[in-house]
């Protein structure tokens, strides 16, 4: 994966191809290099990258949904919807990784005050899995608004 890197040009489709399929190796160090040099495949922000990344998204396997995850906040702009939505996804995963990732990652990819976050991170508030409710509360600190918290109080009232 690391030669990948250094035999494309940035915006390279074979290329994205390629390094995306590595996302899913069953080897770590193979996951985590294809999710270092995705990025570098392009400049800007790019569209095919994020799809490329997005493909992931239902794999069975956690840790391939978790190295999607890590992935597409490095592939994107912060904030942008494609990513937002994804993760709001995500924050309704099985796997309690997945989601403790999921809603600390869209809490640093929205504005205060996002509905669709903060209704999405505040069910997980209910989660049986204390990580998850402990992540869930750490995000909806740095995301909910004081008016939020009548919608917070509703989740878990």
């Amino acid at each position: 994966v690391n030669m990948i890197q250094f035999l494309v040009t940035s915006g390279d489709d074979l290329a994205i191809g390629a390094v995306g399929a590595c996302l899913e190796d069953p080897d770590q160090k193979v996951r985590d290099a294809a999710s270092r040099i995705l990025p570098k495949l392009s400049s800007e922000f790019d569209e095919r990258l994020v799809n490329e990344v997005l493909l992931r998204a239902s794999n069975m396997h956690a840790v391939v949904r978790k190295t999607m995850i890590q992935t597409l906040v490095t592939v994107s702009t912060k904030g942008a919807p494609i990513v937002v939505e994804a993760l709001i996804k995500a924050c309704h995963d099985f796997d309690a990784s997945v989601k403790t990732l999921a809603v600390t990652e869209l809490a640093k990819q929205v504005r205060r005050g996002n509905a669709a976050a903060v209704q999405a991170v505040g069910e997980q508030l209910g989660d049986s899995r204390t990580r998850v409710r402990e992540a869930a509360a750490a995000a909806l600190a740095g995301m909910a608004t004081k008016a939020d918290r009548q919608v917070i109080a509703k989740l878990v009232g």
